[in-house]
């Protein structure tokens, strides 16, 4: 038989244990896009470029993203706790077509949701929309929208 002082050590290791292998799971459990992602091309301006050739950032404070392509304003504004993503595309003339994403996980570097993948860039954010419901923004590609200050 166990002596008491020694029963209640081993049931405070395995609780310390447990403890640790939890906090250690949730603290390194990162966003992972889909594989893919890492090999889309980025629409930038009139240019297609490689994700890869945008430096890696982390998320900031700014909540308010855009370009213009052809006329349009394209915008995108993150919730404050990244919890969701708003995309407008506005034409002049026009009234705005909005898309509105829930955000599964946010961490640092990227926010994935159903339906949409972003990645924290230097001096912008990279979106792509595998279901964008507006003529004018690719689904198979990424689009670069610069930080507004």
């Amino acid at each position: 038989m166990f002596r008491p002082r020694f029963t209640s050590s081993l049931i405070a290791s395995c609780l310390l244990a447990s403890i640790s292998a939890c906090s250690t799971a949730a603290t390194s459990s990162a966003c992972q896009p889909a594989a893919d992602f890492a090999h889309i091309d980025v629409v930038l301006a009139t240019d297609v470029t490689p994700l890869s050739s945008f430096p890696p950032a982390s998320a900031g404070s700014q909540n308010q993203y855009s370009n213009e392509l052809g006329g349009a304003t394209i915008a995108i504004t993150l919730s404050a706790d990244h919890h969701s993503l708003k995309r407008s595309w506005t034409e002049p003339g026009q009234p705005p077509a909005e898309q509105t994403y829930a955000i599964d996980c946010a961490d640092p570097h990227y926010l994935l949701g159903q339906g949409v993948t972003a990645k924290f860039v230097k001096d912008g954010l990279i979106v792509q929309e595998t279901h964008p419901n507006t003529e004018g923004i690719p689904a198979d590609m990424g689009m670069f929208y610069a930080i507004q200050h």
